[in-house]
This record gives C-alpha cells, structure tokens and sequence, in this order.
C-alpha cells in the first residue's frame, strides 16, 4: 500500500513537470502571421542613383516594430547571385535599405526578418529599373 502512495505522488509530480515544461515552450510564432509590402519608395527607378526600399513588416496584422534582423537579397534577372543589404528599423513597423542598381533591367528582391527563433522570408518581388 505505502509504495503504491508513493509510485501514484511520483507520477503525479512527472505528469505535471511534462505539461509544465510543454506550456512553457510553446510560445513559437506560426510563420504565416507575418506578412510583408515591399516598394521602392521613388516611382523612378534609375541606374547608378541612390534607391530607397521599404518592407513594411506585420505581425498578428500589427507593425512588427522591434525585429531583430531585416535583410534584403537583390539579384539581377538570369543572374545566380545575389547581393544582401541590412534594413534600417524606422521603428513603425518599416524596414529600408538604400541601394544603386548598376544597369537597366529587371531586379528581384525578397525581404527576410528574424525576430526572436523566428525567420521568414517574402516571396520575390520584380522592380524595374528604367534607362537614364
């Protein structure tokens, strides 16, 4: 009788530490919430001028104010490579970097944040860059 007292406190004590550890732990974010709008912030887009970009960045449909990581990956059309540019936080929710385009042509440009474990990346965006 004493050890069945004894075996039923000890497994009581294990199926509450279990539950305790797996309700601390979930506090992941589900990736989907985050939602991104890429623009350049110029309606011209020219060779070998300064270019401002903003990714305003939304979590949970409110401005992700305090990300801990904002890039971008440029890469010119049939081009392999790519470049990466960090965003400045303009802390509403808004992330630019400022960049020059060597030619004319097609660009693509995705976003990427990291906030705490989570990472998400946009999906491609296509900008245009006009002939001087």
């Amino acid at each position: 009788m004493k050890k069945r007292i004894v075996f039923i406190i000890v497994l009581t004590f294990l199926m509450i530490s279990v539950f305790s550890i797996n309700i601390l732990n979930d506090t992941s974010y589900d990736e989907s919430l985050i939602e991104f709008d890429i623009k350049p912030v110029q309606e011209v887009l020219l060779p070998e001028r300064a270019i401002l970009i903003d990714a305003n960045i939304t979590k949970d449909n409110e401005e992700l104010k305090d990300a801990d990581e904002v890039y971008f990956e440029i890469k010119g059309k049939g081009s392999n490579n790519h470049t990466e540019a960090s965003a400045i936080n303009l802390k509403n929710g808004t992330y630019r970097i400022q960049t020059m385009f060597p030619k004319s042509g097609e660009y693509y440009l995705r976003a990427t944040v990291k906030d705490g474990d989570l990472i998400k990346t946009s999906s491609e965006i296509k900008i245009n860059v006009d002939k001087a």
